[in-house]
């Protein structure tokens, strides 16, 4: 399978491979070691019935998501647009559309809903939200100010429903398999995060009127939006701060304007963030950008003992652990199925929940590597179908806190070009 890729990069035709290989403890697998995986451990059990506040370009995404999660029902999509109602009709035919939020707030029927709006417009919707008594995901940022984050993460603390950011690359079974690497011995200790999110979209939108085309283009002002490291880097911080296992102590960046320099923008079209500071003295190298889609989003997690590269490949997220030359076994590879990329053999990594899995049985009972934003939309659901406080979600208020900070943070170090520090009480909620 070998193909002129970089050695950074997953291989594009992974996807068509059986995925086998898990990362396991260290200790040598048995045929009968644990259950079968099941698709079903990320998904609600009985129908979930959800209102999506937000139907721009993402909201749209969402909606294609959800269609896919088992259980899930999209009873209504709203938009202050009422030029997104055809476009809606497309990706979630069967639901109903409505201009105003407070009639998804007022549905009875409706448990869930989902906030995918302009960041600088969560905090009111979030509020009201957890008023109405509704469970509540919130995309990613939370908040371009300080001021809105601490307002969203504090009604979040004190609800009584279920609160979950939209950090979905950490919602992935396969992000587990990663972070658990770093803790069995399989690249030992980490040493540098590599990490992408490219894209190629000009956040500068006509219109039929000024006031609208500024509306559409809120990405590109920095009143509301804290461009690239915040819209794009918040979900690749968040990967950081947990395969890491800390947060850093310091970020030194830089932005520019590239291919979108002439569209009059006030945040930059591409930023860079080095943070340093992790557990260990590791590192965490940051690009983000709408100028550039060449191989969109991936991490790659260097290790003393191994490296593993992590990547979405369309509708799918595909992973390689590299283990260094020299390198004893710790008896499980051998089950593993390999690949070679450049001439380096990469076990194939494959996502699987808790229960874990039987060789004898894995070929069949494999979960499918689906879009982080699969399993994030489907666990939001399960935990509303359990309807059981001790059941949290997959990811809280408080990591997205924590990220959101040093998003704000990161900005303002790209905007100055400088090092910006954290100190402990940054990470505290007043």
């Amino acid at each position: 399978m070998g193909q002129d890729i970089p050695r950074r990069h997953f291989l594009e035709g992974a996807a068509a491979a059986t995925l086998i290989a898990a990362l396991a403890s260290g200790s040598k697998l048995v045929a009968a070691e644990g259950e079968p995986v099941k698709e079903t451990d990320e998904l609600p059990m009985h129908e979930v019935k959800l209102g999506l506040i937000g139907a721009g370009m993402w909201g749209k995404e969402i909606a294609r998501s959800l269609a896919k999660v088992t259980n899930a029902t999209l009873k209504t999509v709203c938009d202050s647009a009422a030029v997104e109602k055809g476009k809606v009709a497309q990706v979630a035919p069967k639901a109903d559309f409505v201009e105003d939020y407070r009639k998804v707030l007022d549905d009875k029927a409706i448990q869930g809903v989902i906030i995918a709006t302009p960041t600088h417009l969560h905090k009111q919707i979030v509020l009201d939200a957890i008023a109405a008594g509704k469970h509540v995901y919130c995309e990613a940022p939370l908040a371009v100010s300080m001021d809105d984050l601490t307002a969203i993460c504090r009604a979040a603390r004190d609800a009584q429903v279920v609160f979950q950011p939209g950090l979905q690359r950490r919602c992935h079974p396969l992000s587990k398999r990663v972070k658990s690497a770093t803790v069995d011995g399989s690249i030992r200790q980490a040493v540098l995060l590599r990490s992408q999110a490219r894209m190629r979209v000009n956040w500068m939108r006509n219109a039929a009127t000024p006031e609208r085309a500024k509306e559409r283009s809120w990405q590109a002002y920095a009143d509301t939006s804290l461009g690239p490291i915040g819209e794009l880097g918040i979900h690749q911080i968040d990967i950081a701060n947990y395969w890491l296992g800390s947060k850093p102590k310091s970020v030194t960046g830089f932005g520019a304007q590239t291919t979108w320099a002439d569209s009059n923008w006030e945040v930059p079209d591409t930023s860079f963030a080095t943070y340093s500071g992790f557990t260990g003295g590791a590192r965490a190298v940051v690009e983000s950008t709408v100028g550039s889609s060449h191989w969109g989003n991936a991490e790659e997690l260097v290790g003393v003992d191994g490296t593993v590269l992590f990547r979405d490949n369309n509708e799918k997220t595909l992973g390689y652990l590299f283990k260094e030359s020299g390198v004893a076994s710790a008896g499980w590879e051998v089950y593993a199925k390999k690949a070679d990329v450049l001439g380096e053999l990469g076990i194939i990594m494959v996502a699987t929940p808790p229960g874990g899995f039987s060789i004898e049985r894995i070929e069949s009972g494999h979960m499918g590597i689906m879009e982080p934003l699969h399993y994030a939309l489907g666990s939001f659901a399960k935990r509303i179908d359990l309807n059981d406080p001790a059941q949290k979600p997959l990811v809280g208020w408080q990591k997205a806190f924590e990220a959101n900070v040093i998003a704000i943070k990161s900005a303002a170090a790209i905007r100055d070009g400088k090092t910006v520090d954290f100190a402990t009480d940054d990470f505290k909620l007043a």
